[in-house]
């Protein structure tokens, strides 16, 4: 599956997230970023993970806040969406991102779904080059925490008109990648 890759404001992508799941969270879903403005990310996939991510927590967890935040950690932007809800055993976390595993029946059946949201969505976030895990919310309930590298910037050269005449006056301009000086080994 091909990425593609830009620069993704977080604020426009949690309003994306909060206006396609208002009905379903009724108002609860609380968003903060702390100092990450943009990460460098498929828009639609990492998209299509925060929304499930913020699905199943209104489903799940049918009071109280669910809290969508992106923080940087080293070089890393972790996204997170906290409920809580009764949370899942420290037993089952790594079962639920198996295909069609649902661990409990009753609610499934309530809610719908087959059990693949949470399949697909670690896939996706492998693609990304990335990791989603499920931690414990303080409190009671789940954390799942999509982590994707951040890239560092770009380093781009000195546009021409950033670079000062060699010669004033003179209107040829050089840049450091432009040329090379060759170095001559000494005679033996």
């Amino acid at each position: 599956m091909p990425l593609e890759l830009e620069s993704v404001d977080v604020t426009e992508l949690f309003a994306s997230v909060a206006v396609d799941t208002a009905v379903l969270t009724e108002g609860r879903l609380v968003t903060a970023s702390s100092g990450v403005f943009a990460v460098t990310t498929d828009r639609s996939k990492t998209a299509r993970i925060l929304l499930n991510l913020v699905e199943n927590a209104a489903k799940y967890a049918a009071a109280g806040p669910i809290e969508l935040t992106a923080t940087n950690r080293g070089d890393d932007v972790c996204f997170a969406v906290a409920d809580h809800g009764p949370g899942i055993p420290a037993e089952d976390r790594e079962r639920v991102f198996e295909r069609f595993v649902q661990l409990d029946q009753s609610s499934t059946r309530r809610q719908g779904g087959t059990g693949l949201g949470l399949h697909l969505c670690r896939q996706l976030s492998e693609l990304l080059e990335g990791r989603l895990s499920l931690g414990e919310t303080p409190g009671g309930g789940c954390t799942f925490t999509l982590t994707l590298p951040a890239p560092a910037p770009a380093v781009h050269a000195p546009s021409p008109r950033d670079v000062p005449d060699l010669v004033p006056g003179c209107a040829v301009r050089a840049r450091p990648a432009d040329f090379a000086i060759p170095v001559s080994e000494p005679a033996r």
